[in-house]
């Protein structure tokens, strides 16, 4: 009881935030975000049986990571946009600016590396040893389910084959238990 109050109580918190950076973000819908990320913090609070004094220091720390993370690829993707148009001839970047935007782009890879590494060990700090390489293959395993959503999603769109939607990967880990 006490988990499905402490997830109620981080899905208030993060939907208040959301609909604060919704307003700030330039009227950008951010809605399938803030469900994915609640979906995300409901999937990781019951793969790592979190107790709420660890979910309490776990999910405000990560969130402040996904956050610096995302200003990154926001701005990634900004330049990526300057940089299509350069390409598709609808914008005209001279070469020593090109030369900077292509730069920019390692550069933010490597400052998201960065941030993943920073966030790792804060992680480490808060979980168990156990917990935290659980921790690591949960954000694997759930970047890539939710990639093959959005690719059978863009199938469907597209008029293309129905995909079957992926299996649940995330199983307890033997002697974990049910």
């Amino acid at each position: 009881m006490k988990r499905i109050a402490l997830i109620l109580a981080v899905a208030l918190v993060l939907s208040i935030g959301g609909q604060a950076l919704a307003q700030k973000g330039g009227g950008h819908d951010k809605r399938p975000l803030e469900k994915l990320e609640l979906a995300k913090l409901w999937k990781l609070t019951e793969f790592l049986e979190l107790d709420e004094g660890r979910a309490a220091k776990l999910f405000p720390l990560l969130s402040g990571y996904d956050r610096k993370i995302a200003e990154k690829t926001g701005e990634k993707f900004e330049i990526m946009k300057k940089l299509k148009a350069h390409f598709d001839d609808v914008a005209q970047i001279p070469e020593n600016e090109l030369v900077k935007m292509s730069k920019r782009l390692w550069e933010i890879d490597k400052e998201v590396a960065q941030l993943q590494a920073e966030r790792f060990d804060a992680v480490s700090k808060i979980l168990s040893p156990e917990e935290t390489a659980k921790y690591s293959a949960f954000e694997i395993i759930f970047k890539e389910e939710v990639r093959k959503l959005l690719m059978r999603g863009r199938r469907q769109h597209r008029g293309g084959p129905a995909v079957p939607p992926p299996q649940p990967q995330m199983q307890p880990m033997p002697g974990q238990g049910e």
